[in-house]
């Protein structure tokens, strides 16, 4: 009977090791399939707000984070922190606010705005994707009149494409 007994509990021990590694590794592949295949400049994975022009995106990747983006990598790109966008059927016009890392430690890529400190950005989507920018915003307005865009397309808050 003795024997029968250590022979039942050598199987259930046997099958609580095996529940417990299969358990282990589903949680493995869980946590590789949620965190693992993504890159930070994956837009796949990120909110899309609003369609622009020229294949042009904007992407809300964080609370706090907004930028302007091409389907096509290639493509020039408006980075965070994108605060004004406006367009029309060719230009997509952008107000940045300028971010700085929040310390000097390499280890910490974390960036905060600088107060008060923002670049003006034009792209022009018939024109091979021209980027200018970033420019002052005296530049910005010099630069609108210089390559005739019109005065229709204004800046608005790019907070409210994606409430």
């Amino acid at each position: 009977m003795l024997e029968n007994d250590d022979m039942n509990l050598s199987r259930r021990s046997r099958f609580g090791m095996f529940t417990r590694r299969r358990v282990g590794i589903n949680i493995l592949l869980l946590s590789f399939a949620m965190f693992g295949c993504s890159r930070k400049d994956d837009t796949r994975s990120q909110r899309i707000d609003h369609v622009l022009p020229g294949g042009y995106r904007v992407y809300h990747t964080s609370a706090h984070e907004t930028i302007i983006r091409n389907h096509d990598f290639d493509a020039p790109d408006i980075p965070s922190q994108v605060l004004e966008v406006g367009w029309d059927h060719r230009f997509i016009l952008a107000k940045q606010q300028v971010l700085t890392n929040r310390n000097l430690s390499p280890s910490d890529a974390y960036q905060i705005p600088v107060p008060h400190l923002f670049q003006f950005w034009i792209i022009d989507t018939s024109n091979s994707f021209k980027l200018y920018g970033p420019m002052s915003e005296n530049a910005f307005a010099a630069r609108r009149k210089q390559i005739s865009v019109p005065d229709s397309i204004k800046l608005k808050s790019a907070q409210t494409l994606y409430e």
